[in-house]
């Protein structure tokens, strides 16, 4: 369908699906990743393979999930036993390059990508952009391309430009009498200094929400600005573009703030939408999830990897209906399995339930025994059935067996980290500077 076309990956850490405008979001915080959805095929019902960023990348790159590559968190280089979206794409004789936002999944030790610029800290949204742009435009355009860009602006802490956080939350977000968000027993433990500090005062709990929604507009205005660049460039024909998340973010809910370290809807459901050049606007509601990317890709573009993935192609979902046999498994696959940082946990989902089951006993896990959900009926996943369903939990347990018994499972070369960086993972959220969630 799209042999020769360039391709263009965008991801967007930490970012939930119900937050994007055409996923249910608020209308018109992201029109312009909206009027991309409006032609192109976009799944509402995606979910991460798993809640750390450079594991989830990984899956993204490789269609692998993570029980496969053994990356679990971010503290690993890529493995050299897995094979890449992008040495597939240059050994296809694409031109390929990566703009990334954030130094830990920069200096993962990414194969295959022709340019790949250093990232010292974390670069803002339209820093990433700018760097894309000047890469695009320098082109001698001799061979397609392969460019993936990466934001990390709606990762805590929520920062968004000025003029965004005002018009988002124009008050004062200390006034009042209620008790302050660090007042919650979560903030007891010490956990995020940072966090912490940054909060400090705020009693007002859609302070934090509408500084994340900013900072997702604030990443729209960037990709508008990259499918723009297309367009100038008369590219957007030939321009094969998928957009995104590695996962979500739990804002408030379950008494977690402001975090992805736990295995609920709103850190694993992610948006995702692809675009083929010549094919319309399509809704797919089929459940799917981000190793689905790489194969579809490969049976759309024609090039291919070395090893088998964990996903399936999409393709039968992305074409009009009658355009191919629809792909064996895609439809009647109804059981996802994900994994938590340090396979700490993992969750197992089967039509309308949900089991998650704790795998390390670390206490300060979001759950310290298993939880089984009716995602029909409970869609919040507030009443534990665990002990009302033995029957039904009995058999989400045996999908998450391998896991169960793996426990530690990660294998391979880790980073170095300078102390400035360390610090900087400590910042993030992620205890002891080593990249936990």
């Amino acid at each position: 369908m799209a042999e020769g076309r360039n391709l263009l990956l965008i991801t967007l850490d930490t970012t939930r699906a119900d937050h994007l405008s055409c996923l249910g979001g608020e209308p018109g915080n992201t029109p312009q990743i909206d009027r991309l959805a409006d032609r192109s095929a976009l799944f509402t019902f995606a979910t991460s393979e798993t809640n750390v960023t450079n594991p989830s990348h990984l899956s993204i790159m490789t269609g692998l999930p993570a029980i496969e590559h053994r990356v679990i968190s971010n503290t690993v280089l890529v493995p050299q036993r897995v094979d890449t979206l992008a040495e597939g794409m240059q050994r296809a004789g694409y031109e390929t390059a990566a703009f990334l936002a954030v130094n830990h999944l920069a200096s993962a030790g990414w194969r295959g990508f022709d340019t790949l610029p250093d990232v010292d800290g974390i670069l803002d949204g339209a820093d990433v952009t700018k760097r894309a742009l000047n890469w695009l435009q320098g082109r001698d355009g001799g061979r397609p391309f392969f460019a993936w860009v990466h934001f990390f602006d709606s990762h805590i802490l929520y920062t968004p430009p000025a003029e965004l956080a005002r018009r988002f939350y124009p008050g004062d977000p200390r006034a009042g009498a209620g008790a302050r968000i660090t007042e919650h027993e979560y903030f007891a433990s010490g956990r995020s200094p940072a966090l912490v500090k940054w909060l400090q005062g705020v009693r007002d709990t859609a302070y934090p929400r509408a500084l994340y929604a900013a900072t997702l507009n604030h990443v729209d205005t960037q990709v508008g600005r990259l499918l723009e660049a297309l367009d100038h460039a008369q590219l957007t024909d030939e321009t094969v573009v998928v957009l995104t998340a590695d996962h979500g973010e739990t804002l408030d809910e379950h008494d977690l703030f402001y975090t992805h370290g736990g295995l609920y809807e709103e850190d694993l459901r992610i948006p995702l939408i692809i675009h083929l050049p010549g094919v319309g606007a399509r809704r797919c509601d089929s459940f799917v999830s981000t190793i689905d990317i790489v194969p579809t890709l490969e049976e759309a573009m024609g090039f291919r990897l070395e090893r088998d993935f964990g996903g399936l192609s999409l393709l039968s979902e992305i074409l009009p209906a009658g355009a191919m046999e629809a792909q064996a498994g895609v439809a009647e696959r109804d059981v996802f399995v994900h994994q938590q940082a340090h396979n700490h946990s993992a969750a197992a989902r089967q039509g309308d339930w949900k089991l998650w089951w704790p795998i390390s006993g670390d206490e300060s896990l979001p759950v310290t025994e298993p939880q089984l959900f009716n995602l029909r009926e409970d869609p919040g996943e507030t009443r534990n059935l665990f002990r009302d369903e033995p029957e039904r939990a009995a058999v989400l347990e045996r999908q998450l067996r391998p896991w169960i018994e793996l426990k530690g499972v990660e294998k391979g070369s880790l980073m170095k980290r300078t102390k400035a960086q360390r610090q900087q993972l400590r910042e993030l959220g992620y205890a002891g500077g080593e990249g936990d969630d």
